[in-house]
């Protein structure tokens, strides 16, 4: 979150893919991820969306991670 609010996105994505990797926090990241993918500076941003995505894997919304996949990869 302090990555964030500093602006440095690619820090925060790493953080997040750590914790989703470890399966630490998923809800909290998930939550984080939803209102950051939201965020108009950073909606269009696919490496966002694929970790949003990664996170909705892990706790199981297959069907929503998939949409959020399918959002990334259409911003390719």
């Amino acid at each position: 979150r302090a990555s964030l609010k500093m602006g440095d996105v690619n820090a925060m994505l790493d953080s997040y893919e750590r914790l989703i990797r470890s399966e630490v926090a998923l809800e909290e990241v998930e939550v984080d991820m939803e209102k950051v993918s939201k965020d108009p500076v950073h909606k269009t941003n696919p490496a966002v969306l694929r970790v949003y995505g990664d996170a909705l894997l892990r706790r199981g919304k297959l069907q929503q991670a998939l949409d959020t996949y399918r959002s990334a990869l259409n911003l390719l």
